[in-house]
C-alpha cells in the first residue's frame, strides 16, 4: 500500500491498494463473512433466517440512500 497527498485538499491523502493489500483485504473480509454466516446459522432459526434474507432488499436500498448511490 502506498499513500500520496490529495490533490485538492492537503488534509487527505490518497491510499493505492497493492495486489498484496488486496489479498489480504479479502481474505479479512472473507474470515467476517464466515464468522457473520456461523453465528446467523447458530443463533436463528430457519424462519428466522428467512426473515433477514427478506429484509436485504431492504437494507441495500437504505445502504444506497446513505452513500448517495
Amino acid at each position: 500500500m502506498r499513500t500520496e497527498p490529495h490533490p485538492g485538499d492537503g488534509r487527505k491523502l490518497l491510499l493505492h491498494i497493492t495486489g498484496d493489500w488486496r489479498a489480504r483485504l479479502q481474505r479479512e473480509r472473507d474470515r467476517r463473512a464466515g464468522t457473520l454466516d456461523a453465528a446467523i446459522r447458530d443463533v436463528f432459526t430457519p424462519e428466522e433466517r428467512q426473515q433477514l434474507r427478506a429484509c436485504v432488499p431492504l437494507l441495500s436500498r437504505l445502504t444506497a440512500h446513505l452513500t448517495g448511490d
